[in-house]
């Protein structure tokens, strides 16, 4: 099996080649056109060509994004947290620690669909003592709890961060979601440092 790589043909750029004009050859050898004419000849051809690849879609600039902003929290709760053991019986190879957790969202400033980032646990002292990326994919409104449930990572018990988590009670832990990015329901993106 062979995989060819396909190009987008466009036919209507071989008239679009960026010369001054077309070349006659019957008409022997020719001047050099002014470099005012070539110029504005170069700059008709390139208008030529951004016309028809805006009409492809190419260059639109519809999704809006603005990148490295400050730094958004969400509040966290950890509502639930347990542990299930590994179960051959029921496929289950590893060990794993499971959690639900609340966000509050009224820090968004408009309804969005998506959130990246990491939840942030820390201890009593706000010492950082573990972290664990997550996504939420659902229709979140700015001040309305989000509710989130098998937030899961694979348990090392050799891990002091893991033992910590499973060890320590959700209302002795801290915890605050690190966005990284947010996808808005306008469609605009924003990302966060």
């Amino acid at each position: 099996m062979s995989h060819v790589a396909h190009r987008l043909t466009l036919p209507a750029l071989a008239g679009l080649a960026l010369v001054a004009g077309p070349v006659d050859a019957s008409a022997g050898p020719a001047s050099p056109p002014a470099s005012e004419e070539r110029v504005a000849a170069l700059e008709a051809r390139v208008a030529e060509l951004e016309a028809f690849l805006a009409g492809m879609g190419y260059g639109d600039e519809t999704v809006s994004a603005a990148v490295a902003e400050d730094v958004l929290v969400l509040p966290v709760t950890v509502t639930r947290k347990y542990f299930r053991e590994k179960d051959p019986a029921h496929a289950r190879w590893e060990d794993y620690l499971d959690l639900e957790v609340e966000y509050d969202t009224s820090t968004l400033s408009q309804p969005a669909t998506a959130l990246k980032g990491t939840l942030v646990f820390s201890d009593s002292f706000g010492e950082v003592r573990f972290e664990l990326p997550t996504e939420v994919t659902e229709v979140i409104k700015p001040g309305d709890t989000l509710r989130q449930r098998d937030v899961r990572f694979k348990f090392n018990q050799f891990r002091e961060a893991h033992q910590w988590m499973h060890e320590t009670e959700p209302k002795k832990m801290h915890v605050a979601m690190r966005i990284s990015t947010v996808m808005y329901r306008d469609g605009s993106t924003v990302e966060y440092r």
